[in-house]
């Protein structure tokens, strides 16, 4: 619908509602329904006409090819030019993933979301946290964010110069941190973690970087190796457990395809019957097992027999911890 296709009160409403925006104001509901009962003398509490008027002027826009565009803001619409809407919409997609991170501790984070607010005409700065404050309200970090800007960037700076880098780590079972010597090679997001991939000895390792204590500059680097480093292959076998021999086995299951194949990426159904799924998956033993177990009766492995029979003792192990007495 346009304007021209509007009655004269309807017209003249969304005439208004233009001009409130083309002054740079933000249009709120209570804004509109006041002019709404100015217009017609009856209660402007009507959400979809209030919709309505707001979609027309987008509508109208967008078939002129005009420069702005209405965008929603907490409190109500505003008018803004479409390159600066666009910039808008960057900046909050770059602050919804430094918050998703969790890598960063309260004070590195106010200072990066500081950083991409400078992108932002300053009069659209307070709307813009404003917009992030439930996110901001709700920022808990991973447990170790000490330094960890601060050694992002160090081993950026790494990169680009081809540099070695002395760093001291403290794996997950350990109480010590170990010293390494290292070129750091690339960098990448998994799963709450920045991990850096290291040459190291000839070969390429990884580390996640809050594990890392403290790094020092050490000496002039190498060229990058040639060897890559697949994130794809570790993804797999970090979701395969890669623990044990790999095996082919299957199970029957009624829980989602979808969620079966996060843990086993090669997962198929080979037979159906009913909601009752067999799913034929290749993985490493101890690690399928593992998230066998994780699930209960939800799942029954019909082959191999020796891993059938391995879930059917440590079932009878936890069953034993409870006793036969009801709770």
């Amino acid at each position: 619908m346009s304007v021209t296709q509007l009655d004269n009160k309807s017209a003249r409403r969304v005439l208004a509602v233009y001009s409130e925006l083309l002054s740079g104001k933000i249009v709120t509901h209570d804004w509109w329904a006041t002019l709404e009962a100015t217009l017609s003398g009856k209660s402007g509490k009507n959400d979809r006409a209030f919709a309505r008027d707001i979609a027309i002027i987008r509508q109208t826009l967008l078939a002129n090819e005009s420069a702005y565009q209405v965008v929603h803001v907490p409190t109500g619409y505003l008018l803004q030019a479409s390159a600066q809407a666009a910039v808008d919409q960057k900046a909050r997609i770059i602050a919804e993933i430094l918050l998703a991170s969790r890598f960063f501790d309260r004070g590195d984070l106010d200072q990066l979301l500081a950083q991409v607010a400078e992108s932002l005409p300053v009069s659209m700065r307070k709307q813009w946290y404003q917009q992030l404050k439930p996110a901001l309200g709700s920022y808990v970090p991973i447990t170790q964010t000490q330094n960890n800007l601060q050694q992002l960037e160090m081993l950026i700076a790494a990169i680009t110069d081809q540099r070695e880098v002395t760093f001291h780590y403290r794996k997950s079972s350990a109480t010590e941190p170990k010293d390494y010597i290292g070129q750091p090679q690339t960098l990448y997001f998994e799963t709450n973690y920045f991990y850096v991939v290291m040459q190291l000895h000839g070969h390429l390792t990884m580390f996640r970087i809050d594990r890392m204590t403290s790094i020092d500059y050490q000496a002039d680097g190498h060229a990058p190796l040639q060897e890559t480093f697949s994130i794809r292959d570790h993804r797999e076998t970090a979701a395969t457990l890669a623990m044990g021999d790999k095996v082919w086995f299957t199970f029957d299951t009624s829980l989602p395809l979808d969620m079966i194949r996060d843990r086993f990426p090669t997962a198929k159904v080979t037979k159906q019957t009913g909601n009752i799924a067999r799913i034929e998956a290749f993985a490493y033993e101890k690690g399928a097992l593992l998230w066998l177990r994780s699930q209960g009766d939800d799942v029954k492995v019909t082959y191999p027999q020796q891993m059938a029979n391995d879930l059917r003792k440590s079932a009878l192990k936890v069953a034993a911890l409870y006793g036969s007495k009801s709770v």
